[in-house]
């Protein structure tokens, strides 16, 4: 009897485990929807990245094709209206490109609540004319034909210059935290903590010695990454500008080195006839641990002991 006791007790547990894979409010995803740069690259797109947690879904920046990729992940009618919060790192086009597309198109999905965005000082003046750019199309489609419903076009902007505390909630923590993008001032890296676990988004930087404070003990690391070949360099001397605005292969390695995340991942890929093993090589001079090169479509999830991988392209 008592062994039959312990067998329902397992199975018991089994399920429990099951039904709390199951439920969304006890997940914790990623996804790379954008992991390329300012250059047009159909399988790159510049920056943006989903985060499905505690119920909630977020996007951190909105770059080219952001909505395009929402819609590869899951249902864009679904997905779009029902963002929680958009995150900017920085105002560089390469991290905007696709919010209008995220905006406009999630109203006419059907969002009716106010798009919450935070982001630097700046943001505000964006979505007031990103707002205005649209005028005509807001008048035809809620005044003379399909009579849309406004209050999905409302706004509230969060802006901040410094290390802050956006979200408190229920658990989930979000943090926007100083990195270093050099003139480029103020430029914000993301935390966000739910269920013990952790990921950072470094957005666009240098080696920031603040990022690697608010890294520590996190599972997932995604950070930048930029090389060029030493031919390119050459004929092309004014590059080293942007190289100096951004992390190189071996520098991204001593971060990781001193964060040592379950997982670090190459993100807004800048690499210039130069391979993507190549930057692996490159930042393996300086870490050993866990790496993976980002691409478009990676989901990352923190559910589990360790953070897994899986390929959306693959089931599309």
């Amino acid at each position: 009897m008592k062994k039959s006791l312990g067998v329902f007790a397992l199975l018991a547990m089994f399920f429990t485990q099951v039904n709390a894979a199951k439920d969304p409010d006890k997940g914790f995803e990623v996804i790379l929807l954008g992991s390329g740069s300012p250059g047009i690259h159909v399988d790159r797109f510049s920056s943006s990245n989903l985060v499905k947690v505690a119920g909630k879904t977020f996007l951190v920046d909105a770059g080219r094709g952001a909505a395009i990729r929402m819609s590869q992940v899951g249902n864009p009618r679904q997905l779009l209206p029902s963002l929680d919060g958009v995150f900017l790192t920085h105002l560089h086009s390469d991290h905007l490109m696709g919010l209008s597309d995220v905006y406009m198109t999630g109203w006419l999905y059907g969002r009716n609540s106010v798009f919450d965005i935070y982001g630097p000082p700046g943001t505000k003046g964006l979505m007031q004319g990103l707002r205005s750019a649209y005028d005509k199309d807001v008048y035809y489609r809620s005044e003379v034909d399909t009579k849309y419903a406004t209050t999905g076009l409302e706004v509230n902007v969060t802006e901040y210059s410094s290390d802050r505390v956006l979200v408190s909630d229920g658990g989930l923590k979000i943090t926007a935290f100083l990195v270093d993008h050099a003139d480029i001032k103020p430029a914000f890296g993301y935390k966000f903590e739910y269920g013990g676990k952790c990921a950072v988004f470094s957005g666009d930087t240098r080696y920031s010695e603040n990022l690697i404070k608010h890294s520590r003990g996190c599972d997932v690391v995604i950070h930048e990454v930029s090389q060029v070949s030493d031919a390119y360099l050459k004929k092309r001397p004014s590059f080293q500008t942007i190289l100096d605005h951004h992390t190189l292969p071996v520098d991204v390695g001593r971060v990781f080195s001193r964060v040592k995340p379950s997982l670090g991942v190459f993100n807004h890929i800048i690499a210039i006839d130069i391979s993507e093993q190549e930057l692996v090589d490159q930042a393996r001079e300086t870490y050993s641990g866990p790496l993976m090169v980002g691409h478009d479509l990676m989901k990352i999830s923190l559910s589990g002991d360790k953070p897994t991988v899986s390929d959306l392209r693959q089931s599309k």
